[in-house]
């Protein structure tokens, strides 16, 4: 049956409406496909860069715990270094050894250090039968036993800032039957290094053997020092050092003090204690100058530096070192009686006879010329003092206990010198181990009757840790004693003794 037109159009509108659905639905799949693939390339895309990522980290992983290592390990060796430990802690207090114990601030304005000497001595002291000192027909047993010659505690240091410096020195030796009191105790500004001023109880700059007694050459100072020595004194020194850096450099001192050797003197005392405790009007005055000549070239600087003033050649110089010195002492004493006096004397039994006296009533001028000389381990050190004796109460009373000895009211002379000696051995391994040491002393006094003394020593030393730890023996004939003192082991005066000594000196 044949289709009407109309309903052949119908038919064929159905059909198109199919067809057209069909297409739509068939895009909308291929479309929904082509972003389905397209999504899953993206997503292995982005696993397989997570992966990429996972396996870059995982290779960094293992050379940064590495590296965290090496710079824990760094830093442990940095701070293992007190200098970079003390400048990353910033401590408030420093502490530890630099040529004595000491206690400092972290900003360096306060320094404290702390250094002790002592010297343990055996003494065998031989005396000859035709002695000055004893009487016809008397004998003396020979004398020997053990001291602790010196025995010194230091305080010193800066305060506030370093050019105030300070030292506080306590000594108990053998002298002072080893009861503890004050030797030193100065306080010290610095203006520039050629103005300083110090004030306070000083060793007084007079002869170059009194410099210091740490680093002695032979066991104990000749008999020139004690004789003309002038010890310690209270007052005030101006002082510098001049050319430093130069090929030739010096120092001077010049020492204003109350008295010489009695810095226990007092200003204001009873009436009844001013001659016996206070000092007079008169202060002494005391000049000192040093100057080196040759530089100081040494083998063994860090070693050197701290004992320029030490006789020996401990730093072996590389070329020759020379310095020259010279002092001038002066004091008027009115009742004082600071200094011993060695004298010659009347006593009908020789012609070498001396005495001791009182300074009282006298005026004094001392002059000094010494000389040190250092080259490879060998050293020379010579001095001559000439001190002048103006008796100037001899005509009222009280006289100068001189004049009532001698009763001689002139200006007289006396004079000493020494000449010393010493070399290091050179014992491969051992060049500045052992050294033997030799020492010549005169003296000679023509104040009432002439009378001289001789000093002949010689030694060896062996230095065992430098100056810090040394040990000494030393034989010393004196022909006669111009004076007594212990600690130079002179029993009496006049003695012809012989000397034997062996000491340890500890320092540190």
């Amino acid at each position: 049956m044949l289709l009407s037109r109309r309903g052949c159009g119908l038919v064929l509108g159905v059909l198109a409406i199919v067809m057209v659905g069909s297409a739509v639905t068939w895009a909308d799949a291929a479309t929904e496909e082509a972003q389905l693939l397209r999504l899953e390339a993206a997503l292995e895309r982005q696993s397989q860069r997570v992966a990429d990522l996972q396996s870059q980290l995982i290779a960094q992983e293992e050379p940064a715990e590495q590296r965290a290592r090496a710079l824990r390990e760094q830093i442990r060796a940095v701070l293992n270094e007190s200098e970079f430990r003390e400048q990353l802690t910033s401590p408030t207090l420093q502490a530890g050894y630099d040529r004595g114990l000491f206690l400092a601030s972290a900003d360096r304005n306060f320094r404290m250090k702390f250094n002790a000497r002592m010297q343990f001595r055996w003494t065998h002291y031989s005396t000859s039968s035709r002695n000055n000192y004893l009487m016809p027909n008397q004998r003396r047993h020979d004398r020997a036993g053990f001291d602790v010659s010196r025995v010194y505690f230091t305080i010193s240091g800066h305060a506030y800032t370093p050019d105030l410096t300070y030292a506080l020195i306590i000594d108990a030796s053998e002298y002072r039957a080893y009861d503890a009191g004050i030797l030193h105790a100065w306080v010290n500004y610095r203006f520039a290094d050629e103005f300083q001023v110090r004030a306070g109880v000083m060793r007084i700059s007079g002869t170059r053997a009194n410099i210091n007694t740490a680093t002695m050459q032979m066991v104990e100072t000749p008999i020139v020092e004690e004789a003309y020595t002038l010890h310690r004194g209270l007052g005030v020194r101006l002082w510098g050092r001049l050319f430093s850096g130069q090929a030739v450099t010096g120092e001077y001192r010049l020492d204003i003090i109350n008295t010489l050797t009695r810095p226990a003197t007092r200003t204001i005392t009873n009436d009844e204690d001013l001659y016996t405790a206070g000092h007079d009007n008169n202060p002494a005055i005391i000049f000192r100058t040093i100057w080196s000549l040759l530089g100081e070239h040494c083998q063994y600087p860090e070693e050197a530096v701290p004992y320029t003033c030490a006789s020996c050649d401990l730093g072996h110089h590389t070329q020759p070192a020379l310095n020259v010195g010279f002092h001038y002492a002066y004091t008027e004493d009115n009742h004082e009686d600071s200094l011993n006096i060695p004298v010659g004397y009347d006593s009908r039994l020789s012609d070498t006879t001396f005495a001791l006296v009182g300074s009282s009533g006298l005026q004094i001028h001392q002059f000094g010329l010494d000389a040190a000389f250092k080259y490879r381990g060998f050293s020379t050190t010579a001095e001559y003092v000439l001190r002048l004796l103006d008796v100037r109460q001899a005509s009222s009373p009280p006289l100068a206990p001189l004049f009532q000895l001698t009763g001689d009211d002139s200006t007289t002379a006396q004079q000493a010198a020494y000449v010393q000696c010493g070399y290091f051995l050179p014992i491969p391994g051992l060049e500045r181990k052992f050294e033997v040491v030799g020492r010549v002393g005169w003296l000679h006094v023509p104040t009432g009757r002439s009378a001289t003394a001789w000093e002949y020593a010689a030694g060896l030393n062996y230095y065992i840790h430098g100056h810090g730890l040394k040990l000494q023996t030393d034989v010393t004939r004196i022909t006669a004693a111009p004076f007594t003192f212990s600690t130079n082991s002179l029993a009496n005066v006049n003695d012809d003794a012989l000397i034997w000594r062996v000491q340890l000196q500890v320092a540190f």
